[in-house]
């Protein structure tokens, strides 16, 4: 971007579709989104990704979504450090928590 951009943007502050698209979003609000509520994506917490666990993540293989979309259950296998922890799928805990991304993470 500009730095004429980006002064304004400091300034008088970022557009919402910019600030929604950015802000951090739970499990459901990711997988609403996707084609099948998100069946067969991957997705990762942020925390796992500040440690420094970038081969971390589950493979989603169930979601029930409740009607306002923003709440549900999910499961799925986890990969940790780039191997399936069990090979099972597990629920996955922790989707209301607004720290998900899809993985892999792009910067």
């Amino acid at each position: 971007m500009s730095s004429v951009v980006n002064k304004i943007f400091r300034t008088h502050g970022y557009p919402p579709i910019v600030r929604a698209a950015n802000s951090n979003k739970s499990l459901f609000q990711h997988l609403n989104l996707l084609k099948d509520n998100g069946v067969g994506t991957k997705v990762t917490i942020t925390k796992w990704l500040d440690k420094g666990y970038k081969d971390s993540y589950y493979l989603v293989t169930k979601v029930n979504l409740r009607t306002d979309l923003q709440h549900g259950k999910a499961w799925g296998v986890k990969y940790w450090k780039g191997r399936p922890e069990t090979g099972k799928v597990q629920e996955i805990r922790g989707g209301l928590k607004f720290n998900w991304k899809p993985w892999p993470v792009r910067s």
